[in-house]
């Protein structure tokens, strides 16, 4: 009687599931898991990566963030000229 109990019970969760996903095929599931998953990774390495960056500006010296700004306005302007 307990093992009946508990094989309806398991029956009464998975069916509604099983009724969600009857028309999607499983390459579409199987897809959208991996999208997902390349998406969610990818928006963690971005925080990681605007982290260190925060890291890096908070830390760096006058001297460097001057050669910084100086190199990233030539490059601008570089790209200016070479864009029609």
């Amino acid at each position: 009687m307990g093992l009946e109990a508990l094989t309806e019970a398991l029956n009464g969760i998975v069916e509604p599931l099983t009724k969600l996903f009857a028309h999607v095929s499983p390459a579409r599931l199987a897809a959208t898991a991996g999208l997902t998953i390349l998406l969610v990774v990818s928006v963690l390495y971005a925080a990681y990566g605007l982290v260190k960056l925060g890291k890096l500006l908070w830390n760096i010296k006058i001297k460097n963030l001057a050669l910084g700004i100086a190199v990233l306005g030539v490059v601008l302007v570089v790209l200016a000229v070479v864009l029609p």
